[in-house]
């Protein structure tokens, strides 16, 4: 069965049908992490889809702070352990990141994503969470090198080019020369492929490469607008039962 890190944006169509989608995604003994989107006035990272949810929900007035209270409020310690923030470095700068990092260690998350440009690097020093490396094919050996000293629960590895649910996804052979270099570096660390994985064919790509598992969300995100429930999503994602060999 394809590993899946789900990325959820809490708050999202709304609060009660994210809180559903990720108690199912709990309940799936083969997700190992949850990616939990954290609001953002600016996404610039994301593509038109996740932009657009995210200025629907910046427009009911969910920020971050009701972002984490929520999660200590609703979820148990084990669970939590489960969920991996994605955010901006400029909305934690805004709400403070002393603030942040004070309330992030008493939640117990484990990690976190966290994008900014190449400038603020050294502000991301500043946050106390540990952050997952998002590595592409352009990461240089050096980069890698630094990013993996806290050794991460996994890479976070971009498969293509342009923004989330606009990514055309590199060859096959681009791939498997990444993933071989990263093995190479960064031994004994699961590599999850994201970006522009929207299908059980792209997904079975992936796996049949050599990645770990993938991370899928403007997809995701689309179908939950659309009423499909998050474990019909894994399902069609996965592929029909007894299609392919446990993975």
């Amino acid at each position: 069965m394809i590993k899946v890190i789900p990325y959820i944006l809490l708050g999202f169509p709304d609060i009660e049908k994210s809180y559903k989608a990720i108690e199912e995604f709990l309940a799936d003994p083969k997700i190992r992490f949850i990616e939990l989107g954290m609001p953002s006035k600016d996404p610039f990272k994301d593509g038109e889809i996740i932009r657009h949810f995210q200025n629907d929900l910046i427009s009911k007035n969910f920020y971050l702070d009701d972002y984490l209270n929520f999660i200590a409020d609703n979820f148990k310690p084990y669970e939590i352990k489960k969920f991996i923030p994605m955010g901006y470095l400029k909305d934690i700068e805004e709400y403070g990141i002393e603030n942040f990092n004070e309330k992030v260690s008493k939640i117990g998350f484990a990690g976190m994503i966290c994008i900014h440009d190449t400038s603020e690097s050294e502000k991301l020093k500043m946050l106390k969470l540990p952050t997952i490396p998002v590595v592409s094919c352009d990461s240089s050996g050096s980069f890698m090198k630094e990013k993996f000293l806290k050794k991460p629960p996994f890479i976070y590895f971009v498969s293509g080019n342009g923004k989330t649910g606009e990514t055309v996804i590199h060859s096959n052979d681009i791939l498997r020369k990444a993933l071989t270099m990263i093995r190479k570096k960064i031994p004994g660390i699961p590599v999850y492929a994201g970006f522009g994985i929207d299908s059980h064919e792209k997904a079975k790509k992936m796996i049949d490469i050599g990645f770990d598992g993938i991370i899928v969300g403007s997809a995701l995100l689309n179908s939950l607008e659309e009423g499909i429930t998050a474990s019909e999503f894994l399902e069609n994602l996965r592929g029909k039962k007894n299609e392919e060999p446990s993975l």
